[in-house]
Formats: C-alpha cells, sequence, structure tokens
C-alpha cells in the first residue's frame, strides 16, 4: 500500500454476467472518501442531535410559565411557579412574594417578569413582548397591594415565540437524516465492459460523479488483448490493452481507474480472450 493516494484506498466490487453472444463485466468504485463522508454525516448527525436536545431542554426554551399565588396573611403571600418546557414541567415554591418587577436584558429588546422574594428574586420567564410581560407585572402586584383577594391564578405562554426554532431544528435534522446516509450507498465510479457479439460491437461506459463517457469498437476489430505492465515508484500498474486490425492499440481497463491486484486483471483479460475466441 506504500505509495498508493489515500482517495484510492478501497476494493473495487466486480460483477460478471455472461450468456452465448454477450459477455457484461461491471466495475464498482469506492473511494475512502466516501466512507469519510459517511462517518462525519454520522457524527454531524448524533452531535446535532445532542447539541438541539439540550437547546430544548434548557431554560431559554421555557414555553410559558403558570403563577399560582395563595395569601396566608393579609401582608404574606405564597405562591408556586410551574414553568413549561418543550419536554417537562417543572415546578417551584416561591415563599414571602414581595413583588413584581419587569426589567430588561442589556440594549436588546428582551426583557425579564422577576419575582421579588424575601430571600431573593426569581426570574420567571423573558420575553420580547414588553406590554404583554408588563400586563402580568401589574396584575401580580395588584394582588399584592389588595388583601382582600386570596387567590392569583395567572400564566403567560411563549410557544408561539419557540414553535420556529423548533421547527428550523426539525427541519436541520431532517436534512442531515437524508443525506448523511448518501456516501453509504453512492457508488463513485462505474465501469462497464460489454462485449455484444449480435451487434458485433464492444462497448466500455465509464460513469463518474458529473460526467459519462463512452466507447464503442466493431468486434472483428479486436485482433488481440494484452495485458501491460508500468513500473512507476509508485509500483507496478496494470491495464488491459485492446489491439485493433489497424495495429491501434486502446485501453479497455487501467491501474489508475480500477486499483485491482494483478490477479483479477489477469482473470479479466483471460475472460474476454475466452469469449471472444482469440489467444492473446
Amino acid at each position: 500500500m506504500v505509495g498508493i493516494p489515500f482517495e484510492i484506498l478501497m476494493q473495487v466490487t466486480e460483477r460478471i454476467r455472461q450468456s452465448a453472444t454477450c459477455l457484461e463485466i461491471n466495475y464498482f468504485y469506492r473511494s475512502a472518501f466516501s466512507f469519510v463522508m459517511a462517518w462525519l454525516g454520522i457524527g454531524i448527525f448524533l452531535i446535532s442531535h445532542g447539541c438541539l436536545w439540550l437547546w430544548f431542554t434548557s431554560t431559554q426554551m421555557r414555553t410559558g410559565i403558570q403563577l399560582n399565588c395563595e395569601r396566608a396573611l393579609p401582608s404574606e403571600v405564597d405562591c408556586r411557579l410551574e414553568t413549561l418546557t418543550l419536554v417537562e414541567r417543572r415546578s417551584q415554591e416561591l415563599r414571602q412574594l414581595q413583588t413584581a418587577q419587569l426589567r430588561q436584558q442589556g440594549m436588546e429588546e428582551q426583557y425579564q417578569l422577576v419575582l421579588i422574594l424575601a430571600s431573593g428574586e426569581v426570574i420567571a420567564i423573558d420575553d420580547h413582548n414588553r406590554a404583554s410581560l408588563e400586563a402580568v407585572v401589574n396584575q401580580v402586584n395588584d394582588f399584592i397591594r389588595t388583601s382582600s383577594d386570596r387567590t392569583l391564578n395567572t400564566s403567560y405562554d411563549t410557544r408561539w415565540n419557540v414553535i420556529p426554532l423548533v421547527g428550523f431544528g426539525l427541519l436541520w435534522l431532517i436534512v442531515v437524516l437524508l443525506l448523511f446516509p448518501v456516501p453509504l450507498f453512492a457508488v463513485d465510479f462505474r465501469y462497464i465492459c460489454v462485449f455484444d457479439k449480435a451487434r458485433n460491437q464492444a462497448t466500455r461506459l465509464e460513469c463518474a460523479l458529473l460526467e459519462k463517457r463512452q466507447e464503442t469498437w466493431q468486434l472483428d476489430r479486436i485482433q488481440a488483448v494484452q495485458l501491460d505492465e508500468e513500473h512507476t515508484s509508485d509500483g507496478t500498474l496494470y491495464h488491459i490493452m485492446l489491439v485493433l486490425s489497424s495495429e491501434e492499440r486502446t485501453s479497455l481497463l487501467s491501474w489508475q481507474q480500477l486499483p485491482m491486484p494483478r490477479a483479477q486483471f489477469v482473470e479479466t483479460s483471460d475472460r474476454i480472450r475466452q469469449f471472444l475466441n482469440i489467444d492473446s
């Protein structure tokens, strides 16, 4: 394997179909690049799946809150804050609620609903809709100031803000799922050699990813099938040559096209000679 470029370190698959009048030899060749891309796709899928899962379950993906408050004493309000996410509902006990505030996050048009307790503060939810959050703040503060009210049940829904983000994430996952298996099944190159006695025609079809080339010869012009060896610094290269009646020699298959061992080239050339009933 020394000296062979990495992109061609891959086995060639050979399929042969033969009848009394037709010999068809198919070679399917895939480079290591395809397998690398396949595993890269799998890695991207797994990483993206994990990242999206963490993203969905993080506090930034809250889809709403439910705040239920009770007045134990005229000046003491205890609440239960239920936070809704895409996958779960979290509950938190809030003791001695003092007031509610609306805060702006830096210079952004993003606002926070902050509940001030005797022991600290809790950020209930954040949203870009100032008016809606402000209405909830006023509702909570009115309840705290009005000692005659015993209970308060209020909620805030941000699902419509999250749905586009979730849709984009799911669409991205679908695209990754559709694309990453492609290299597993893709064939980089395909060579088809057909010797058809009924049509007196030999055809070589070379199919690459973005191009297709075809050459044809008349069978009765083929005088010999030879296996040439070429010695280079990368090793020995093999070529199956067709010798035509005009003494023209043309390459049918070569090692550059199909990195196969010598024995496979010998077997292929012998099979062609036997089918065409020629000695060499």
